[in-house]
């Protein structure tokens, strides 16, 4: 089973640093240049080995809203998760139809 509290204490433990919430403009033989989205700034990590960890969000909220016909959301649509979620939502959405 995955645990993320073990997993993000472990990685803490070992000294990796995690920046979420910037956005990689290059790597490179002396480290990652990156920016950092929130406070809009350029920021430069020195490193020998980088890990992206990229995550995932729903972008197409209104992507069908010109349509003639409904749009059901379900899944990924709605907001990242689980495929179990995904499946769940999806069924009780079509015994809605």
């Amino acid at each position: 089973m995955f645990c993320k509290d073990l997993v993000l204490t472990t990685l803490k433990v070992n000294g990796v640093k995690m920046n979420p919430g910037c956005r990689v403009d290059e790597i490179n033989a002396q480290g990652v240049r990156a920016f950092q989205m929130e406070q809009q700034k350029e920021l430069f990590f020195p490193a020998d080995t980088v890990i992206l960890a990229g995550g995932f969000r729903c972008n197409y909220e209104n992507e069908f809203a010109d349509k003639d016909y409904p749009v059901i959301r379900v899944g990924d649509a709605i907001r990242a998760g689980k495929i179990k979620d995904a499946i769940y939502t999806a069924y009780h959405k079509a015994l809605e139809i």
